[in-house]
């Protein structure tokens, strides 16, 4: 098992904290969106996905998904 199968069993700990808004997300609250961002993929096969990606716990969450799901990553940062 991937370190980024389950958040939910550390439940209600901090999972993550945003720098510039304060925002707080749990472990718990991280997997269910993770859950929901993969329900939105629409590639029910693996495959190669590129992802544009910013520094925030969208794109985190973006990333997350796509690893969960099994496809293949390659990252495109933006400014």
């Amino acid at each position: 098992m991937s370190f980024y199968e389950d958040f939910s069993k550390f439940g209600d700990l901090t999972a993550l904290v945003d720098a510039e808004t304060g925002e707080i997300v749990s472990y718990k609250t991280l997997d269910l969106m993770i859950q929901n961002r993969i329900s939105t993929l629409g590639a029910p096969r693996r495959g190669l996905v590129f992802l544009e990606i910013r520094n925030d716990i969208g794109g985190l969450v973006d990333y997350l998904a796509v690893l969960r799901a099994g496809h293949v990553l390659h990252l495109v940062i933006v400014s």
